[in-house]
């Protein structure tokens, strides 16, 4: 930590302290005394505290009855409360075990901002970190992208991305799905997710990741098996 950081980290850490002997109320929780306390934020369910040897997070549920109906405490919206905080860790923490394929309209517009283009067929072009980025949607989840860098080469293709750059963002795409390379005879890289959900394709003359779901490569495969039966009729 440089000296600056330090200075700053001191001085908040002053800041608390004389906020902290702004009063003489001492509160006790579950047996632990909080002396010199003054209260911060309120949500439904707890209260933040500063106290004289630091901060702490208190359930409403815990204070003495006026100092619940000062905080207006209601059981059952804290319940409520609480209940929306673990659905919302839960999802958070589901994206995170699914990686990027999956993700909402809204998610992915989150995460790469607003789309440089719009195509025929519904899927979105970004542009993030010098990678133009290509995704489809089913149902309005994120079950496509396609990843190239944006500079490009002679040929106008995207230039090669690096050993580094592809695994991370398979990883981003995965995420906690571990990838396997596929024995194919290819010019191009392919990998699998262990659990054969997802697919992956580097193509080595254009130089772009696809990375997909299961689902999309069936749609896929049944799509081009019904253009083909299409085009063959009379034959």
């Amino acid at each position: 930590m440089n000296v600056s950081r330090l200075a700053v980290l001191l001085f908040a850490v002053a800041v608390v302290a004389s906020h902290a002997d702004e009063t003489n109320l001492t509160l006790t929780v579950d047996g632990i005394t909080y002396s010199n306390v003054t209260f911060r934020t309120v949500t439904p369910a707890t209260v933040n505290i500063f106290h004289k040897t630091g901060v702490a997070t208190i359930p409403l549920e815990k204070l003495p009855l006026e100092l619940q109906k000062r905080f207006g405490y209601d059981p059952q919206k804290a319940a409520g409360y609480r209940r929306a905080e673990t659905e919302r860790a839960a999802e958070i923490q589901a994206a995170q075990n699914r990686g990027r394929i999956g993700e909402t309209r809204a998610q992915i517009e989150a995460r790469y901002g607003t789309p440089l283009k719009n195509t025929d067929d519904g899927s979105c072009v970004f542009l993030k970190g010098g990678f133009r980025i290509v995704v489809s949607f089913y149902q309005d989840t994120a079950d496509l992208i396609i990843y190239g860098k944006a500079e490009q080469d002679a040929l106008d293709n995207s230039v090669e991305m690096s050993d580094n750059e592809i695994q991370t963002l398979l990883k981003a795409c995965g995420g906690e799905k571990k990838w396997k390379p596929r024995e194919v005879i290819s010019v191009d890289k392919q990998w699998l997710t262990e659990d054969e959900t997802l697919f992956a394709v580097y193509d080595s003359f254009k130089h772009f990741l696809a990375v997909g779901s299961k689902e999309y490569a069936e749609r896929s495969s049944s799509g081009k098996k019904s253009e083909e039966d299409k085009n063959l009729q009379g034959f």
